[in-house]
């Protein structure tokens, strides 16, 4: 007779979250602050400038985190000759040089001043940076001539942190730049997603069903390894993993693969995670994190 009189007949080939192969140091322990689900990406908890010891599931991005178009720097000026931008009192937003969390798209606002207009047919900004793994990138936006017409544009890349901003030469002075950073374009890495949460077989899950760790709990979050985990839309071997980060199909941290980008702001781009196997929507398959 069986032990346990739940016992499945079969044993399914995994389950959300459960470790599968694991590397040194690729996995570490956590308290939830508010209740999280294992197998979902968690986000740092308030604790995140400190101790960054606590998780709690991820939020709806745009929402928390809206679009601030001078976060990183106000009013930088046209002149006839070009700047390099690196001191705090010349990147004065909000964020400014400090970390922009989570990573985001950088946005540059010219006013509508002609004196934007440039000797090549243009003007360029040039972001420095760090990725959202601290990695350095750099990208360069342009704005046309377009005369006395207010001009946008954003990176296609996502910044954790803004160092330097080099504006080239103008037609003249007068007009103004705003630097800022956009929810519609996220990338999340090692600096800012513990990575995801951890099945437990050893313990119970909580009675409710899109939670496995009640607030107060511990919990391991893997960001180095392959787990099972349950992919919202089908995936193949080699798709880039998404999280969502918007409300919708899966919830807050649920994980897709290769989706449209910017996506209305729905998914982020969890850098170096790859899924290993197939699966049908909705179905289990093997995720590897952190380039492994």
């Amino acid at each position: 007779m069986a032990i346990w009189t739940d016992v499945a007949a079969n044993v399914a080939a995994g389950i959300e979250g459960l470790l599968v192969d694991g590397t040194p140091y690729g996995a570490e322990s956590f308290v939830a602050e508010t209740a999280v689900r294992a197998g979902f990406a968690v986000w740092y908890g308030t604790d995140v400038a400190t101790t960054r010891k606590q998780v709690i599931p991820v939020p709806a991005v745009a929402a928390t985190y809206p679009a601030d178009v001078d976060a990183i720097a106000v009013d930088l000026a046209s002149a006839a000759a070009a700047a390099r931008y690196t001191a705090v009192a010349d990147l004065d937003g909000i964020i400014g040089i400090e970390r922009i969390y989570p990573p985001r798209a950088v946005t540059c606002d010219w006013d509508a001043n002609a004196n934007w207009d440039g000797p090549l047919g243009y003007t360029q900004v040039e972001v420095f940076g760090e990725d959202a793994n601290g990695d350095p990138i750099s990208e360069v936006l342009y704005r046309p001539n377009v005369g006395a017409v207010a001009h946008a544009e954003e990176t296609r890349q996502c910044f954790s942190r803004v160092h330097t901003v080099d504006v080239s030469a103008s037609n003249g002075a007068g007009g103004t730049l705003d630097v800022g950073v956009s929810p519609v374009r996220v990338e999340l890495g090692r600096l800012d997603c513990p990575g995801v949460a951890l099945y437990n077989p050893a313990r119970e899950a909580s009675a409710t069903a899109a939670v496995t760790f009640d607030a107060g709990e511990t919990l391991a979050v893997c960001h180095k390894g392959v787990i099972w985990a349950v992919a919202v839309d089908a995936v193949v071997p080699g798709d880039i993993c998404t999280v969502r980060i918007a409300a919708g199909g899966g919830g807050l941290g649920s994980l897709s693969g290769t989706e449209p980008f910017p996506s209305g702001g729905n998914f982020a781009k969890l850098l170096g995670a790859r899924w290993m196997t197939a699966a049908a929507a909705g179905g289990l398959a093997r995720l590897a994190l952190g380039g492994v």
